[in-house]
C-alpha cells in the first residue's frame, strides 16, 4: 500500500465503511497512479478498491487553475469497444469556502447482475467550476485515464448464502432469498410478496451480526439498486465483514417503511393552490410559487422524529400525472429540515402542466415494526 500517494487520505473518506477500512488494511487496493492534465487542472487516479459488487476510485485534483472551486462532472467509464460498464455511479464532493490546491475525493461504481467487468476501464470525465455542483458549467476540455483492472485479486471472492426465509410483519410478507458476501459490501436479496397489502419502501435498521454482536448497516442509511417502485426484488446493501471471517451471521430489523398501495398518491390543484389528496394530514401543501421561470410546489412533511432524523429523502418517487392523463417526470427535490418536519420543494418539469396533477409517492415515513432476527450463517 505504499505505492499509493496520500493513503492516509484515502482512509478518511472510507472511515465510516468498516468493509471498506477492512479491505485497505488486508491490501485489497490496487493501485493506479495514472494522470490527465488539462488548462490547469490534474486529475491523478490513486487506487481503486474492486470487486465483483462494486469499483471505488480514489482520485487526486490539483488546481493550478484560475477558478477557485472544481469538481469532476459526468464521469464515463467504458471497455476498449467504448461500450458503458453497465453500474450505478455516485460521487462525494468535497465543499470549501477557499481555493483549495489539492482536493482528494472518490466515486463509487455499483455494478449490477449485467456488468462484465473488463480487464481496462477507461475513465473520460469533464471538470466543472463553481459551487452550485449542476454540471452547467463546464470545461471544454476532457480528461482521460485509463485503469487497468487485475481481476485475479478479486475473481471468486465472495461467499453466498441461500436463505428463502419467508416472514411476516404486521400481514406483510417479505422473503428473504439470499445474503452474498463481497470483499467490499453484503447484498440481501429480498422479495416483497406481490399480494401485499402495502408497498414496502425499505428497511429502517437492517444490520447484519456476527458473533461478537458487532453490527454492520449500510453506511449511507440502507439503500438498494436496481428496485424501482412496483418491482418485487430488491438488493439491499451493507458493510461487509469478508475479512473477518465470521464464524455465524444474523440479519436483525425492527422497522420497515411501508404505506397502503392505494394511498400512493398526492393531488394538487395548481390553479387553486389545494392539496386535493394525500395518504394523511403528514402532508401539507404551504405554497406554489414560480422562481427563475420555475413552478416550485412547497411540501410540508411531518417525519419521524427518530427514524428519520438521520435522513433527507423526498416523498416523492418524480413520476407526474396530469389532468389528461400525460405522464411526466421530475427529479428535481430540495429539502430542508425544520423541527420534525421536513420541507420538500419539488419543481415541476416545465411551466404547461394545467389542472390537478397527481405526484407518485416513492417513500413515506409511516412504518409496520416488529422484532426479527433471521440465521445466515
Amino acid at each position: 500500500m505504499s505505492q499509493i500517494p496520500g493513503l492516509e487520505k484515502i482512509v478518511q473518506l472510507i472511515n465510516y465503511d468498516k468493509g471498506l477500512k477492512l479491505a485497505v488494511e488486508n491490501e485489497f487496493m490496487q493501485p493506479i497512479g495514472a494522470s490527465d492534465e488539462h488548462e490547469g487542472i490534474k486529475l491523478t487516479i490513486d487506487g481503486i478498491i474492486i470487486d465483483e459488487s462494486q469499483m471505488v476510485v480514489f482520485y487526486t485534483l490539483e488546481n493550478k487553475s484560475e477558478y477557485e472551486e472544481i469538481y469532476v462532472a459526468n464521469p464515463r467509464f467504458y471497455d476498449e469497444f467504448n461500450e458503458p460498464v453497465i453500474a450505478s455511479i455516485s460521487q462525494d464532493y468535497y465543499y470549501s469556502e477557499e481555493k483549495q490546491e489539492v482536493i482528494k475525493e472518490r466515486i463509487d461504481i455499483i455494478f449490477t447482475e449485467e456488468t462484465t467487468i473488463p480487464d481496462m476501464i477507461y475513465l473520460e470525465t469533464k471538470m466543472g467550476i463553481g459551487h452550485e455542483r449542476q454540471n452547467t458549467n463546464l470545461l471544454g476540455s476532457t480528461w482521460k485515464i485509463q485503469l487497468p483492472i487485475d481481476k485475479s485479486k478479486f475473481e471468486g471472492l465472495k461467499e453466498v448464502y441461500h436463505l428463502n426465509k419467508e416472514i411476516e410483519i404486521e400481514g406483510q410478507k417479505i422473503i428473504f432469498k439470499s445474503v452474498t458476501v463481497h470483499p467490499t459490501k453484503i447484498a440481501v436479496e429480498v422479495v416483497y410478496d406481490n399480494n401485499n397489502s402495502k408497498q414496502i419502501f425499505g428497511f429502517d435498521d437492517l444490520v447484519i451480526v456476527d458473533e461478537t454482536g458487532e453490527e454492520l448497516s449500510n453506511p449511507n442509511g440502507v439503500i438498494g439498486f436496481g428496485s424501482p417502485l412496483g418491482s418485487d426484488t430488491h438488493t439491499i446493501f451493507l458493510q461487509s465483514n469478508y475479512f473477518n471471517k465470521p464464524k455465524d451471521l444474523f440479519l436483525k430489523f425492527t422497522s420497515v417503511k411501508a404505506l397502503e398501495k392505494d394511498k400512493l398518491e398526492i393531488i394538487v390543484d395548481l390553479k387553486e393552490k389545494k392539496l386535493l389528496k394525500s395518504p394523511d394530514d403528514r402532508v401539507s401543501l404551504t405554497d406554489i410559487r414560480q422562481e427563475n421561470g420555475e413552478t416550485k410546489l412547497i411540501f410540508s412533511v411531518q417525519m419521524d422524529p427518530i427514524l428519520d432524523k438521520m435522513h433527507s429523502y423526498s416523498i416523492f418517487s418524480g413520476d407526474i400525472i396530469d389532468n389528461n392523463g400525460k405522464k411526466y417526470y421530475s427529479g428535481n427535490a430540495e429539502f430542508s429540515n425544520i423541527g420534525d418536519n421536513q420541507q420538500i420543494t419539488f419543481i415541476l418539469p416545465n411551466n404547461e402542466l394545467e389542472g390537478p396533477i397527481i405526484l407518485k409517492i416513492g417513500r413515506y415515513p409511516t412504518r409496520i415494526k416488529g422484532e426479527f432476527k433471521i440465521q445466515v450463517k
